[in-house]
């Protein structure tokens, strides 16, 4: 590899994971809070800025200061940190370094993976899925959240790193592993490989000038080939591939595409939605982290892994506009953790 290609590769890895801790502290004020709650908040202006967290439905997160970050970076670390240790996926290990980050200090974590955790604690082997979780009737269905989709950045770049061409797996495989582990609708891991295969392809090739109907066809090919594989999801059953189509139709309108896509905490909807705004912005971090924060509902998560995505697509020589300097420094620790752990991913991932 020579040494361009290999700076380039670094830039992308550091890029993506600053990204997800980037939009993980400019969307955790305003999480669960509504579109037009956020604007009033905000003297009617989308999100620009960090800022001291204006929610208190979420007792953890309501005193974080600006900068501060939540279980999406945490959990993004951890999955790192696993594959930087074992030299690839180990998913006895990632269940360890989860369990450790679980006990830590609280981030706003949700509560289907508190419980996937506390059944890992009282003796769940982690190759065994977690069993569906039962709700009242009316209720939001459990198990399908954004806790997979949130940290997969590190295990999409990890194979990224290490192939030349777009392959399936074994990043699928080890997506549904991961996935499966705290989350029982399998749709959740699906939702999941949607983002890891954005990044994925981000970093593999650059695609200035590429039509964003184009790429949204690479990512829909490769989750039907999730779809296909696992037999849970039924041709007839509400799933990602048949999200991502609605995306298709609205991605370019803004307020249709956070109408009918949703910024929710549902993966269904919530990593549809942050594709689209990834396809809107795919070289401007700054335009698509706005929008996404902006939005509401799962809005540190939703702008994660719209961090994530675009952040892994940015390479300035190509004439993607850079990180804004201001959101490095408010960062809690000014990026240097993500910093650190890029290089050594990458490190890693090449040795």
């Amino acid at each position: 590899m020579t040494k361009e290609r290999r700076a380039a590769l670094n830039e992308r890895v550091r890029n993506c994971l600053l990204g997800v801790a980037i939009g993980d502290a400019l969307g955790m004020p305003w999480e669960t809070m509504e579109y037009q709650e956020i604007l009033a908040r905000n003297g009617a202006r989308p999100v620009g800025d960090m800022a001291d967290a204006a929610q208190t439905r979420l007792t953890d997160t309501a005193g974080f200061k600006r900068g501060m970050t939540t279980d999406d970076t945490q959990l993004t670390m951890a999955v790192a940190q696993s594959l930087i240790r074992s030299g690839g996926f180990n998913l006895e290990d990632q269940a360890r370094e989860h369990l450790a980050a679980y006990e830590g200090p609280a981030c706003g974590w949700g509560g289907t993976t508190r419980l996937a955790l506390e059944s890992l604690k009282a003796g769940r082997h982690p190759s065994v899925p977690m069993p569906p979780i039962t709700v009242a009737p009316g209720h939001n269905p459990k198990g399908r959240g954004n806790g997979v989709a949130m940290k997969i950045a590190p295990l999409a770049l990890w194979h990224a790193l290490r192939q030349t061409w777009f392959e399936c797996d074994p990043l699928l495989t080890e997506t549904m592993a991961l996935g499966q582990m705290t989350h029982s609708d399998i749709r959740a891991s699906v939702a999941a490989y949607a983002v890891a295969a954005v990044i994925m392809e981000n970093l593999l090739f650059h695609h200035h000038g590429t039509r964003p109907e184009e790429y949204l066809d690479k990512i829909d090919a490769a989750v039907r080939v999730a779809e296909r594989r696992w037999n849970s999801v039924q041709d007839d059953e509400d799933r990602v591939s048949k999200r991502l189509q609605i995306v298709r139709r609205t991605f370019r309108d803004l307020d249709s595409l956070r109408a009918q896509v949703r910024p929710s905490c549902d993966a269904l909807e919530s990593v549809p939605f942050s594709i689209g705004i990834f396809l809107r912005h795919p070289n401007d971090l700054e335009a698509a982290l706005s929008e996404a924060a902006t939005a509401g509902g799962d809005a540190d998560t939703n702008a994660a892994m719209v961090g994530a995505m675009c952040g892994a697509n940015l390479v300035e020589a190509y004439g993607s506009r850079p990180i804004p300097r201001r959101w490095t420094l408010d960062l809690a620790d000014q990026g240097r953790g993500m910093t650190d752990l890029a290089a050594r991913l990458t490190a890693a991932a090449l040795r």
